[in-house]
C-alpha cells in the first residue's frame, strides 16, 4: 500500500514539475554602436497582442525572461519614456520559445515593423520578406503638419537593407517599395527577395533584417523566426 502511495505521489510530482517547466529567453539590448540600453521593457506578446510576460534590461543591457514553452506572436524592446521622442523600438516575431533561446536586440531611431517572411511555391528558391520601416525623423516632421500624408519609410534610393539567415549574410536579390492598405489611408512598406542562406538542424530559420535610412542615417532591426517549409523547389 505504501509503495503504491509513494509511486502515485512520485508521478504527481513529476507531472507537476513537467507542467511548470519554463523556457528562458535572454539576450542583450544595445544601440547600433554597441552601447547598452538599460531599463528597456521586454514585452512578450500573445496572439491577441496582450503582454503575457515582461522583464527589464539591466545596466549592461542584459535581460532574461521566463515563459511557458510555446510560440509567441512577438517580443518587443522599448523604453517608453523615449519612444517616438528620441528612439523607437525593436521587434522579434513568431518566436518559438519551446526551449531556452537567445535574442540580442538592437534599436535606435528607425523601427522595422510588421516583419513577415514566406516562400512562394514554384518560384525562385529564396525568401520573400515584407516589412514596414518607419523613421523617427520623418514622424517628427509629420507631427508638425499632420494634414500631409504620413509616409515614414525611407525613399527607395535612400535605403540600405542587410539580411542574415541563421547569423550569416545572404544576398538581397531585389527590393520593391509597395503601398499597404490602411483603411482611409495607406503606408509604405518593402518587399525584399533574398536567397535561402545557410540551413541548420533547428525547425526554424532566424531571419534578421537591418535597415539604414541613408538620408537620415537612422537604423533599425527586426527578427523573424520562420518555420521551415516541407516542400522543395
Amino acid at each position: 500500500m505504501k509503495r503504491g502511495i509513494i509511486f502515485i505521489t512520485f508521478i504527481l510530482l513529476a507531472m507537476s514539475a513537467f507542467s511548470q517547466r519554463m523556457a528562458t529567453i535572454k539576450g542583450r539590448v544595445t544601440d547600433f554602436s554597441g552601447k547598452p540600453i538599460a531599463g528597456a521593457l521586454i514585452e512578450v506578446k500573445t496572439n491577441n497582442f496582450d503582454m503575457k510576460y515582461h522583464a527589464y534590461s539591466d545596466v549592461t543591457g542584459n535581460y532574461s525572461v521566463q515563459v511557458e514553452p510555446g510560440t509567441y506572436l512577438g517580443i518587443a524592446a522599448v523604453r517608453m519614456q523615449e519612444y517616438a521622442k528620441s528612439k523607437l523600438e525593436f521587434w522579434a516575431w513568431n518566436v518559438p520559445a519551446y526551449n531556452d533561446m537567445t535574442i540580442n536586440m538592437r534599436y535606435d531611431r528607425l523601427e522595422v515593423y510588421g516583419l513577415n517572411v514566406f516562400r512562394i511555391h514554384g518560384s525562385y528558391r529564396g525568401y520573400t520578406i515584407y516589412c514596414r520601416p518607419m523613421s523617427l525623423s520623418k514622424y517628427l516632421e509629420w507631427e508638425k503638419d499632420p494634414n500631409v500624408v504620413m509616409d515614414l519609410a525611407p525613399a527607395p534610393d535612400k535605403i540600405k537593407i542587410d539580411v542574415t539567415v541563421n547569423g550569416y549574410p545572404v544576398r538581397v536579390n531585389m527590393v520593391d517599395r509597395v503601398q499597404e492598405f490602411a483603411g482611409d489611408n495607406h503606408c509604405s512598406g518593402y518587399m525584399i527577395y533574398t536567397d535561402l542562406g545557410t540551413t541548420t538542424t533547428k525547425l526554424y530559420d532566424e531571419i534578421r533584417v537591418t535597415i539604414t535610412d541613408l538620408e537620415t542615417g537612422e537604423q533599425g532591426e527586426a527578427v523573424y523566426y520562420k518555420t521551415k517549409d516541407n516542400f522543395v523547389n
